[in-house]
């Protein structure tokens, strides 16, 4: 039976993650003994050099004779350096697929999931194929009329139970669609109940591979940004505006926030 490896990579942020699909098909990271977890596998960027030593340490360590499955999630350079070095690794049996880059966004009702959407439609200058599903709606991201990324807006918690249930059991039915990121989204002046808490932290226990950022919207002036960082203690609060706002005063706040938050999703934009 082949191992399969999952890599995913940010090359702004210089990053590799490594994770190992174990006995029950779950993700879970490579341990801390393996050498794929040495800083110099980890913190680096995807060079056509690191791309052949990865593979060489994937065939020596993870190789029983029947192949490896790379699972691939980062820019589409990266991906041809990995082909390459899988290609240079003949007779080994190891095979790489590239993981389109699927998103999901959450939130409360109103908590400006559609509008984050549209800005990084905007920003990234490409059309995105939108399509109804039930309990989420669907952004096709496409390149050169070639697919590179699906966004799935889940539908709007209302807090209840009722609503939480419902949005875990499509989240957990698109997890196995291959999700790299969650992105929960809070209004900035609003606090956090509990049981939103409660779900972020649920989400990520039960997704190992799966990275969870949480997206202050409609920040105007940051003066609840510590409050969520000291709240969401270990997971990355990223605050946005996702359009212009102009003020009652006449002054105009300019959107921002938008190329952080793609510098710290899979591939780095």
């Amino acid at each position: 039976m082949k191992n399969s490896i999952r890599i995913i990579t940010n090359k702004s942020k210089a990053r590799i993650l490594y994770f190992f699909k174990n006995e029950f098909g779950e993700w879970i990271d490579v341990p801390i003994t393996s050498e794929l977890s040495r800083n110099k596998f980890t913190y680096s960027r995807f060079t056509k050099e690191r791309a052949n030593e990865i593979v060489k340490v994937i065939n020596q360590k993870y190789n029983r004779g029947h192949g490896v499955d790379i699972f691939f999630t980062g820019e589409p350079d990266e991906f041809e350096y990995l082909k390459l070095a899988v290609k240079n690794c003949s007779g080994s049996g190891i095979s790489c697929i590239n993981y389109i880059n699927k998103i999901m966004v959450l939130g409360k009702k109103s908590s400006g999931k559609t509008t984050l959407i549209e800005a990084i439609e905007e920003y990234k200058g490409v059309e995105f194929k939108k399509e109804e599903c039930s309990g989420y709606t669907k952004y096709i991201e496409k390149s050169n009329k070639k697919k590179i990324g699906i966004w799935y807006e889940i539908e709007g918690l209302d807090i209840s139970k009722e609503s939480i249930e419902k949005a875990k059991e499509t989240m957990n039915a698109l997890a196995k669609e291959n999700i790299s990121t969650f992105l929960y989204c809070f209004i900035a002046n609003e606090k956090i109940e509990d049981i939103e808490k409660n779900f972020i932290y649920d989400l990520r226990s039960k997704h190992r591979d799966i990275t969870v950022l949480a997206v202050i919207t409609q920040d105007i002036d940051n003066k609840n940004d510590e409050y969520f960082e000291k709240t969401l203690k270990d997971i990355y609060v990223m605050p946005t505006l996702a359009k212009d706002r102009e003020l009652r005063t006449g002054d105009e706040i300019k959107a921002y926030g938008i190329d952080n938050l793609l510098s710290h999703l899979p591939g780095g934009k």
